[in-house]
């Protein structure tokens, strides 16, 4: 009876053995793929990265010179891509390529410029896989992103004022937004519009809206509409001067601030700042009413400068600028100087 028992330890002790032995293999082995996983999320990130500095090149504003040159024939989107690669701590001689236009890339919209990056690793060192035969491990990682594009679509923050369509706007020029001598924007109207205020913030407006009055053009004044709006839309004008009552008058005063022009340097303006506005193109010819609808023919940005006058005869001016918002969904519509950020399409 001790014998048997003893036997059975003894099987006990082999089978423990190899059951330790395959755990540790398994547990060397899982190392090995942990660098792996690790390494190829630091490449899909610099790829990621480099493509959309490649693509924001094609934006409005001047981006520095890239330092990096991918070869002797490269644009500057190349350029600044293989700078994100570099900054990122991936060596140079880790990018496979770098494409201007994108190479086999389905999902790049038609007209829209594009930059594709490829990056790829073969020498991540194997420290417990050569037990099996691996001498190395390979990743890469790759992506595509497409430039700024005229916005079609404004999710948030459209400012309640209708600049005529079409209209011919250069960089640092003064227009009249708003509050002109009556019919100029159509019977009743002064150019200022009653944009509802949307929950949750980017859904679609009703289709049609006549209240609000002061206070909601005031929320507009301030922050802008919570609406989503596409080129296509239609958009009820306020009636009547409302923007000469003291609360949007109030409002305009203090996203004014100290007034001013824009920067010189397209690349100094901030997004956040409050003389920033994106406004609506509308055909107020098409209007033929004070409770008309108007639609909305694209987006513009205007740098607001003044509030002047009083009553009716109150003026509000900007100058045009150039404009990356975050808010805007791009398409291949016209381009009036208002742009979708880069995204990424792969």
């Amino acid at each position: 009876m001790k014998q048997r028992f003893r036997n059975k330890r003894g099987q006990t002790a082999v089978l423990f053995t190899l059951v330790i032995a395959s755990l540790l293999g398994a547990m060397a082995l899982c190392s090995d793929v942990g660098v792996l996983y690790y390494t190829s999320i630091q490449l899909q990130k610099a790829a990621d990265a480099a493509a959309l500095a490649g693509a924001g090149f094609f934006g409005p504003n001047t981006p520095q010179t890239p330092t990096c040159s991918w070869n002797s024939q490269s644009s500057g989107a190349q350029d600044a891509a293989c700078d994100y690669v570099l900054s990122n701590g991936i060596a140079k001689g880790y990018i496979t390529s770098i494409n201007s236009p994108a190479v086999g890339v389905t999902t790049v919209p038609s007209g829209a410029q594009s930059v594709q990056v490829q990056l790829k690793r073969t020498d991540i060192p194997v420290f417990f896989g050569k037990v099996i035969g691996l001498t190395s491990l390979t990743a890469i990682g790759n992506a595509t992103a497409i430039g700024p594009m005229p916005i079609q679509t404004l999710t948030q923050g459209l400012f309640p004022v209708g600049v005529q369509y079409p209209a011919t706007m250069t960089y640092n020029t003064p227009y009249t937004l708003s509050e002109k001598s009556s019919g100029q924007f159509g019977p009743g109207n002064w150019g200022w519009l009653n944009l509802p205020q949307c929950s949750p913030v980017g859904s679609d407006p009703p289709s049609s809206y006549h209240a609000g009055g002061v206070p909601n053009l005031t929320t507009n004044v301030t922050y802008g509409s919570t609406c989503r709006y596409s080129v296509g839309d239609t958009i009820t004008p306020e009636t009547g001067a409302q923007g000469n009552s003291n609360p949007p008058a109030a409002a305009i005063v203090t996203r004014i601030g100290s007034g001013g022009a824009p920067p010189t340097d397209q690349n100094q303006i901030s997004v956040s700042d409050g003389q920033l506005v994106v406004v609506p193109l509308v055909d107020w010819n098409s209007n033929n009413g004070k409770s008309t609808t108007v639609e909305v023919k694209g987006f513009a940005a205007f740098w607001l400068t003044s509030l002047s006058g009083q009553g009716a005869s109150i003026t509000l001016t900007g100058e045009f600028v150039k404009l990356v918002d975050n808010y805007g969904i791009g398409g291949t519509g016209t381009d009036w100087g208002s742009y979708s950020a880069p995204i990424l399409v792969q």
